[in-house]
């Protein structure tokens, strides 16, 4: 695998992570609250509820470094998705997807 397959897989894998963080963000409080109390909102969030390191978690988010599946798993199951719900939004990801948020990193 090139060193440019592995930076497309790092920046799918945080795109949908973020997209799925930002699905726990937007639902209603009322529709929340009876789902489950405890739904991460936030990175510490996250890595309370995974039980990693905040840090581990933002490196994953923000793609620096490598993560391991098992980290990347782990903050799955935290935000209360499976790893199909992760796949079907990584698969959805398109290039446009992918310049966007390499535009939005550099800001």
């Amino acid at each position: 695998m090139g060193k440019d397959q592995e930076d497309i897989i790092k920046i799918k894998t945080a795109i949908s992570l973020r997209i799925l963080l930002k699905k726990n963000k937007d639902l209603p409080i009322s529709k929340k609250e009876k789902l489950r109390k405890d739904i991460p909102k936030s990175y510490g969030d996250i890595a309370d509820k995974a039980v990693i390191r905040k840090a581990t978690v933002t490196k994953t988010f923000n793609i620096d470094g490598s993560s391991f599946s098992t980290t990347l798993f782990k903050i799955i199951f935290a935000l209360g998705y499976t790893l199909i719900d992760f796949a079907k939004i990584y698969e959805s990801i398109t290039e446009k997807d992918i310049i966007e948020f390499l535009g939005k990193k550099d800001d």
